[in-house]
């Protein structure tokens, strides 16, 4: 598992309660949230780690790798998360949220000779402090 860690460059952090990241990423959850445990669609999410995994649905590179310039510790990091989360956002399987931590789970598989072969497996975390 790889873990980095998001600087921001804002004073004061922002929160966004998770029924609103679900709501903002996949709409069509909406239904499913009521099924889902008060307190924990309640929790507060920093918002930086909400833009990161939002970033991860959009096709505006250019914008992407601004905001990771702007959240990530340095430029390394910056390009570590363009070239191999963001390049492989496809293989997107999980996210997952904690108020001060975003977990980002890449898999894909292929099939070779009537095998499903694992291609891409992955963990990354991102906390802010």
């Amino acid at each position: 598992m790889e873990v980095q860690q998001l600087v921001s460059l804002k004073q004061q952090p922002q929160f966004i309660d998770l029924r609103s990241i679900i709501l903002s990423l996949f709409p069509d959850l909406r239904d499913l949230t009521s099924s889902v445990n008060e307190n924990i669609l309640n929790m507060n999410v920093r918002k930086e780690l909400f833009d990161i995994a939002k970033s991860l649905f959009s096709n505006n590179r250019r914008t992407v790798m601004r905001l990771a310039r702007e959240y990530f510790v340095d430029e390394t990091h910056a390009m570590y998360f363009m070239e191999y989360v963001y390049k492989f956002r496809k293989a997107l399987s999980n996210l997952i949220f904690a108020p001060n931590y975003l977990g980002i789970v890449l898999h894909a598989t292929q099939r070779r000779r009537g095998h499903e072969v694992t291609r891409i497996r992955k963990i990354l975390c991102y906390w802010n402090q």
